[in-house]
């Protein structure tokens, strides 16, 4: 069960629109700047702007970079010195807060932040913000929210000269409070930045699409929940224990397999020893009583106790099965199965293993993995040899290796079957 709860900001507690385009926002900074002596037209300033951020990311950090983050009140600061003005500290902060303010268009709590914050601390659990944004900006804006005492702890990018998705964000958040991985969960708007950045450093994510952003709906529909190997293991021992025989949720999880995809014989299902291959059984099952061709190859004779009871109903139903040997060749399948590890896998491939994973990569058929991609670390997404796939199922929910690591390079496109464990 979770203790921590992290959560980005905008966009994820706080519905926000700005325009830092309009006319009306730079006229008005303008006769500010001019009235404290500073004296700009409203296209200088806007245009010095834009040159002092620049500037400023050149000086601190040799140039523009997507994991660093500027301190907004310096841009402001120079652009007083530019025209021969010392900003004082109180004059610079007061400067920043009338531009946000201007910029506003829109900021609002979205439906009852402040009471699901208010129910997580009433139940011991720990509130933590990590956010991308200006201390000067957000400081004000949570205060005016009634945000500011609901968190436990918080981490503004500006502060830290760091960002997400950086791992180091997450990182200094972790080691300032003493958080374990495996009992937080980070929560946000943003895949990039949210998503990416807290599976990239290992924990689970929550994504949620508050829909204020273009085509939000259609980009990351698919990404409900990812959780860590750990808890998928845990969810699918309570569901066992209280809910479901282990043989159903196999069964349940190889006709999911079975029915993502478009099945061209013959067909070659690809086993390792574990529930992964027992799943693969379940589908060559399904596909021979609907008259595809299919074979079953073994890499082991070692066979998980369900996984046992769906290779003898495999057999007894006419699948045929092949024993792996050192340069068996799978050119002959027009679509492959990858049941040889699942995402419980750590280390690398060796042996036969290693082998089968690269000629299945050589092989130039349609490549469906079950769960995971052998190789794939199924928390990290790391590996050095892996199965690249056409289609990736994942069973029960993404686990982060989904998009974490070598991911991209190995998911073409991946689907998510629900066959009733409960995430716990």
């Amino acid at each position: 069960m979770y203790r921590n709860y992290i959560f980005d900001l905008y966009g994820t507690l706080v519905d926000i629109k700005t325009n830092e385009k309009k006319a009306y926002l730079w006229k008005k900074m303008a006769m500010f700047y001019s009235l404290n002596g500073a004296l700009y037209s409203w296209d200088e300033l806007k245009r010095g702007y834009e040159a002092a951020i620049a500037e400023e990311y050149e000086e601190e950090n040799g140039g523009y970079d997507p994991f660093y983050e500027i301190e907004i009140r310096n841009v402001f600061k120079k652009l007083y010195v530019k025209k021969g003005i010392e900003s004082s500290d109180e004059l610079t902060e007061a400067t920043a807060v009338l531009f946000r303010t201007i910029s506003h268009e829109r900021i609002k709590l979205f439906c009852d932040v402040t009471g699901m914050l208010d129910g997580l601390k009433a139940k011991g659990k720990k509130v933590y913000l990590l956010s991308n944004a200006q201390e000067a900006f957000t400081m004000p804006e949570i205060k005016y929210l009634g945000l500011y005492d609901k968190f436990d702890g918080i981490l503004i990018s500006s502060n830290e000269r760091v960002k997400k998705p950086s791992p180091e964000y997450f990182k200094r958040l972790f080691d300032r409070y003493g958080l374990d991985p495996k009992e937080s969960v980070y929560i946000g708007n943003d895949y990039h930045d949210d998503i990416k950045g807290a599976l990239g450093f290992g924990i689970d994510a929550v994504f949620v699409n508050n829909y204020i952003y273009p085509d939000s709906g259609n980009r990351y529909k698919d990404i409900l929940k990812c959780v860590s190997v750990d808890t998928m293991r845990k969810s699918d021992s309570w569901t066992i224990s209280n809910l479901s025989d282990s043989k159903s949720l196999m069964y349940r999880a190889g006709a999911g397999i079975y029915e993502s995809s478009s099945w061209n014989g013959p067909v070659g299902i690809v086993c390792g020893k574990g529930n992964n291959a027992g799943d693969g059984f379940v589908v060559a099952d399904l596909l021979k009583q609907n008259g595809i061709s299919c074979e079953i190859i073994l890499l082991t004779d070692e066979f998980s106790a369900d996984g046992k009871y769906y290779y003898d109903r495999a057999v007894a139903g006419g699948v045929k099965t092949v024993k792996y040997e050192s340069g068996t060749k799978f050119d002959k399948y027009e679509s492959i199965l990858d049941c040889i590890f699942g995402t419980g896998f750590k280390g690398e491939p060796a042996g036969s293993y290693k082998e089968a994973i690269e000629e299945i990569n050589k092989s130039g058929a349609y490549v469906v993995s079950a769960d995971i991609n052998s190789g794939l670390n199924g928390d990290t997404g790391q590996g050095s040899c892996y199965v690249v796939s056409d289609l990736t199922v994942s069973i029960g929910s993404y686990k982060t290796g989904h998009f974490a690591g070598k991911a991209k390079e190995a998911i073409k496109n991946r689907v998510n079957i629900d066959i009733g464990i409960v995430i716990i």
